[in-house]
């Protein structure tokens, strides 16, 4: 069975524009599920919170075989569990070492953090779980 969910039944969001990305990706799949065409045999990626990590959607990635749909990517959306008004660096590491290390000048819980895991998706071959955590840059 399926369960395909939008909009801010899932998470909070800052802006319609990701409320619509996400929604018409969760329709797009429940439709290709309802059509048995949703491509299931892939690698499923387990994504779990770390450090200043409130909350993340999706909490599992599936990397198949199949080439997504034109505008489709897997997008991580990110809260913080507090202000971190200095420098901070987003981290995502697995087991086989670093995934992502970005800097940004700042993290804010009422303000959703997006990242695009489709840069890094030669990282991600063979990957079985991700952690994401923040550090401040002192």
């Amino acid at each position: 069975q399926g369960f395909f969910a939008g909009g801010n039944v899932v998470q909070v969001y800052d802006l319609v524009d990701y409320v619509s990305e996400d929604s018409y990706t969760a329709g797009f799949n429940a439709g290709l599920y309802a059509r048995d065409k949703l491509d299931m045999a892939g690698d499923k990626i387990i994504i779990e919170s770390g450090r200043y990590i409130r909350s993340i959607a999706p909490n599992i990635l599936r990397i198949g075989d199949r080439r997504p749909v034109k505008g489709q990517k897997p997008v991580l959306s990110i809260r913080v569990t507090e202000p971190l008004t200095d420098s901070i660096r987003l981290l995502l590491s697995s087991e086989k070492g670093s995934i992502v290390d970005i800097k940004r000048p700042y993290a804010v819980p009422s303000e959703m953090i997006r990242l695009d895991l489709s840069k890094y998706s030669d990282k991600l071959v063979g990957i079985k779980k991700i952690r994401v955590d923040i550090e401040e840059v002192l």
